[in-house]
């Protein structure tokens, strides 16, 4: 059973879940990149460099066909890495966004 107030989807739930099992930690911090500035705060303040930047080059291979520029294009995200993450919280406290918060497992 998951405790949170965000609707994860599917494939999110799983990694998650895979994770804890894997690393037996019942809270891991999760990223809402729809909320998320891309400051780096969260990048320059985790201690064990659990989050990683993911660039995207798809933009830039198809922008000289984009004709209206309505596509939506992130070409950067973050992500975590579970297994360096010891779930300190320094990403969750430095987020003024509150693009990074606390996805529970209840056992």
């Amino acid at each position: 059973m998951y405790d949170t107030d965000k609707n994860l989807n599917n494939d999110v739930v799983n990694i998650i879940f895979s994770q804890v099992i894997k690393t037996n930690k019942i809270k891991l911090p999760v990223i809402d990149i729809s909320k998320c500035k891309k400051c780096d705060q969260c990048l320059n303040i985790c201690p064990h460099e659990a989050i990683v930047k993911i660039s995207s080059t798809a933009c830039a291979k198809c922008i000289k066909y984009c004709i209206s520029m309505k596509v939506p294009c992130n070409p950067e995200n973050y992500v975590f890495c579970y297994e360096q993450c010891d779930t300190c919280g320094l990403c969750v406290s430095v987020c003024k966004n509150g693009a990074i918060y606390w996805y529970k497992l209840v056992q």
